[in-house]
């Protein structure tokens, strides 16, 4: 599921077709199988709509990274 909700900020930018997605995975974030450190970035993208901010993007980015370095650890 996180890799799911980090592909769309992958690049950096958050489009349009990225936030439905995203508002899509909120739903399946919110029931606790997403850990708390991607969640809260997630959610403040989400509450955003149209008007996501640097710092909101910013943080579901390096959540995102921090995520695939434990991932690639421990593969």
């Amino acid at each position: 599921m996180t890799a799911q909700i980090c592909a769309p900020v992958e690049d950096g930018t958050i489009t349009a077709d990225d936030l439905k997605l995203l508002e899509t995975l909120i739903v399946a974030a919110g029931s606790g199988n997403i850990a708390p450190t991607v969640r809260v970035p997630l959610q403040q993208v989400v509450e955003g709509g149209a008007t996501v901010t640097a710092d909101a993007s910013a943080s579901l980015r390096a959540a995102c990274e921090t995520f695939s370095v434990a991932r690639t650890e421990i593969e």
